[in-house]
């Protein structure tokens, strides 16, 4: 799987061109989705969106939310990322970290 520290280490602080080699390289599966159905997965497996080919043309829609809680022991989240995976590192928009709060 990627969601190891084995893989970790090999998807932070590359280029986005070995990023895509990366992912061009991986074994990976297809999640394709009906309408109203959702998604839910740690950020930290490797993952990446496909092409959407099904009616081309037509416009869509994607509501995408990221949620980071605080490390064990603490009240906060980190001030800065803890992993920057290029080319779209660290999605939680300063403004808001720390303010919006997703209740268990």
């Amino acid at each position: 799987g990627t969601n190891t520290p084995e893989a970790h280490k090999i998807a932070s602080n590359v280029t986005s061109d070995e990023y895509a080699s990366l992912l061009a390289n991986t074994p990976n599966v297809d999640a394709t989705l009906k309408k109203g159905h959702a998604v839910v997965f740690d950020s930290r497996t490797l993952h990446a969106g496909g092409a959407n080919e099904a009616n081309e043309g037509r416009r869509r829609c994607l509501l995408y939310l990221s949620a980071q809680g605080p490390e064990e022991g603490c009240t906060k989240l980190p001030t800065s990322p803890e992993r920057r995976t290029p080319p779209n590192a660290y999605s939680i928009v300063p403004e808001y970290r720390n303010k919006l709060k997703v209740r268990e």
